[in-house]
């Protein structure tokens, strides 16, 4: 019976990072075919487009942070994709390591590790544009991805909790 359980355990941890690893594919999948889209919210979040057109208070006191070269909101939306790549391939081998323990192929041992640091690496975008969000107060205005970015941190630290205590 206990094998059973172990079986399924991994089983488990496999496919919540898929589900984690498939995301981030379609994101990466979007930000690659249609980059103009996400690459103009990130132009617009660096140079506080929308913070000066929906909340002007909140532009004239924070003004003075926004990016007025357009060379790096460019170079920043091309390292997240790049990071994005990254973490979908991460999580995808996290995902079979964990299926593979579940067949009994891969120990353990080695798979934690590669699970944890897989969905960790699905928390460090979110965290990310969270901390660069508020930098350039993109929670001021109703067109924030902020949102969207806390509901994806809370489901990567979810993830995270699952893991741990799956794989205890």
């Amino acid at each position: 019976m206990e094998l059973q359980w172990f079986v399924i355990q991994w089983f488990v941890i496999s496919v919540l990072v898929g589900f984690e690893a498939a995301w981030m594919t379609l994101a990466v999948l979007n930000n690659v075919r249609h980059a103009e889209h996400n690459r103009a919210s990130v132009v617009a979040v660096m140079q506080m487009t929308w913070v000066a057109e929906d909340m002007p208070e909140s532009y004239t006191a924070f003004q003075h942070r926004r990016c007025l070269f357009d060379a790096f909101p460019h170079a920043a939306f091309r390292i997240v994709v790049m990071v994005e790549c990254c973490t979908a391939l991460a999580l995808w081998v996290a995902s079979i390591t964990a299926l593979l323990v579940a067949f009994g192929m891969a120990a353990a041992t080695i798979a934690a590790p590669v699970v944890v640091l897989g969905s960790l690496a699905f928390c460090v975008p979110w965290a990310a544009f969270l901390i660069g969000g508020e930098w350039f107060v993109y929670f001021a205005t109703s067109r924030s991805p902020q949102h969207t970015h806390f509901f994806l941190l809370i489901w990567g630290i979810l993830t995270l909790i699952a893991i741990s205590l799956l794989a205890a």
